[in-house]
C-alpha cells in the first residue's frame, strides 16, 4: 500500500492477512503519538483529535492485492529503494 499527502507519495509499505489493510489504515488515524502518520503532524497539530482529523481528510491511501506475501515484500523494498518516501526514512 502506499500513504499520499498533498498528492505525493509519502510511504510505501505491506500487511497481511484478512484484516492487515484496516487494521495499518486504522493505526495511521488512531496511532499513538510515534507513529509514523502522527509524528508527521505532531507540531502543527498537538491535539490528538485534530490531528486525527487533519490526518483523515489529508492522507490518502491506495493498494493492491498480491498473491504472495515474499512478493509484497519485495516489491515493498524495491519501491523504498526506488521512490524513496520521506516517511519511510523516518
Amino acid at each position: 500500500y502506499a500513504l499520499f499527502f498533498s498528492e505525493h507519495l509519502v510511504y510505501v509499505g505491506q500487511a497481511s492477512g484478512s484484516k492487515g489493510l484496516l487494521n495499518r489504515r486504522n493505526n495511521y488515524v488512531s496511532g499513538d503519538d510515534g507513529h509514523t502518520t502522527h509524528r508527521q503532524f505532531l507540531l502543527s497539530h498537538p491535539d490528538k483529535q485534530q490531528r486525527r482529523k487533519h490526518i483523515e481528510e489529508n492522507v490518502r491511501m491506495a493498494w493492491c492485492e498480491l498473491p504472495d506475501g515474499l512478493l509484497a515484500k519485495a516489491i515493498e523494498r524495491i519501491l523504498i529503494w526506488r521512490l524513496t518516501p520521506p516517511w519511510n526514512r523516518d
